[in-house]
């Protein structure tokens, strides 16, 4: 007990002491760790449990010659060798500045605008477009460039990985949207959850507008939705133009195309190849719809569009995630219809997110969000190489792979929302090795 104090001291550690418009205390000696490594949080932590109310605090902040004053318990710790008194204590209280909790209490109701408003505003990043099963995925970048990655189809060897034709790793198509001089942008997903994309710029009274989604190459689905890990799948592009302005406006697009250097392409009814030294790679098709004019120069090939006084044109983009090469292919890449192939990935996404868990609460960007991250986690959850009897839920799309710690988490998700049958194959890949 502290000089003159009224504690009484019992068996076991314990004390009692009663006080009324005073104060009163004890010494106490307790032993702590002092964490060595730089990564340890194994603090020791000092509980004092009271009739009144229950408390603890860092044994080695003390130790460290700091004090702690909690006043809503009236409590004061501090060093033995510290002569503030609780008086003092109270008086600093009393000077300092508001705490957290205080201004806190003393803030308006919080809603989500003014959260969302209060936060940093973040740029845009690329979204991964994808059919639900299969590897096969394609990076709409932040700009509306596309980027594909050989990399999964390199290191896991599968009937697909000897058609990624190119130097590298990576694959870039830009297309020369003016993004710069005053443009503004923005960017969506369809419905607000649907691996859907909408990416535009404005400058000069003409909106760019590109559409992007993912379907297979031959134009369907299987029955259980979901494809193998190998099966082709194709970007389809739609380049919407419109002329805000009181004058016609001609309007020109190069597209360009990079491995490890740009390549030179050739345009052959419609087909965009890039030279490579051992011949030539099918790189896209392009449908001019009778809007736009192609023509090839060097390491570009320009798309030229006239656009009338307030009016739309567009035209079509098919581009194929492997290279193709049999004749077959490259007519079946030809015949895709964005339309026909729009409402039947939309149709999908829809049913496919309706099946799991929902939340509805009065902030449709809380709905969408929960509903957005569902189609996320499904196209990284893609089926392994070579069966559809298990499933690699992947951490990052492109590059990070599988690791069983954050994994888990993912497969955690997708079985509460309820598509147990896609978390039993993911688990069934961690038994079966």
């Amino acid at each position: 007990p502290l000089a003159g104090s009224k504690v009484n001291m019992k068996d076991g550690g314990n004390w009692s002491s009663t006080v009324k418009s005073s104060t009163d205390g004890a010494l106490i000696d307790y032993w702590y760790a002092k964490p060595v490594s730089m990564h340890s949080f194994d603090e020791t932590v000092v509980t004092i449990r009271a009739k009144q109310h229950n408390f603890s605090f860092a044994g080695r902040e003390v130790a460290d010659g700091k004090r702690i004053f909690i006043r809503d318990y009236g409590v004061l710790l501090k060093p033995v060798k510290d002569a503030t008194t609780y008086a003092d204590a109270v008086a600093a209280y009393q000077k300092a500045q508001k705490t957290v909790y205080q201004k806190v209490a003393e803030l308006p109701e919080q809603k989500l605008e003014r959260a969302w408003s209060d936060m940093p505003q973040k740029g845009r990043i690329y979204m991964p477009v994808a059919v639900e099963g299969g590897r096969q995925h394609f990076r709409i970048r932040n700009d509306a460039n596309v980027q594909i990655s050989s990399n999964w189809h390199n290191r896991v060897k599968g009937e697909d990985s000897g058609k990624c034709l190119w130097p590298g790793r990576e694959l870039y198509i830009n297309f020369g949207i003016p993004r710069d001089n005053g443009a503004t942008t923005g960017a969506s997903i369809e419905d607000g959850n649907m691996p859907i994309v909408t990416t535009w710029y404005e400058r000069d009274g003409v909106r760019y507008t590109e559409d992007a989604f993912a379907t297979t190459l031959v134009g369907k689905l299987p029955k259980e939705g979901r494809v193998r890990a190998e099966e082709p799948q194709v970007l389809m592009l739609r380049f919407r133009l419109t002329n805000f302005g009181d004058k016609p406006a001609k309007i020109t697009i190069p597209i360009d195309v990079k491995a490890n250097k740009a390549e030179e392409l050739v345009l052959r009814d419609g087909l965009i190849y890039g030279k490579m030294e051992q011949g030539e790679a099918l790189r896209m098709y392009v449908n001019a719809n009778g809007a736009a004019s192609l023509t090839a120069n060097g390491t570009q090939v320009n798309c030229e569009i006239g656009v009338p006084s307030k009016e739309t044109r567009e035209f079509f983009i098919n581009m194929a995630f492997q290279t193709l090469s049999a004749p077959a292919e490259i007519e079946q890449l030809k015949s895709l219809d964005y339309t026909k192939q729009h409402d039947m990935i939309a149709s999908y996404w829809r049913k496919r997110i309706a099946q799991g868990c929902q939340i509805v609460t009065p902030e449709p960007m809380l709905n969408d969000f929960y509903s957005a991250n569902i189609t996320h986690q499904l196209i990284n959850t893609e089926n392994e190489v070579g069966t559809t009897e298990r499933a690699m839920p992947k951490v990052g799309t492109f590059y990070y792979g599988v690791y069983c710690n954050e994994s888990v988490m993912m497969l955690s998700e997708i079985d509460r929302r309820g598509f147990h049958d896609v978390a039993q194959k993911a688990y069934e890949t961690w038994l079966h090795y």
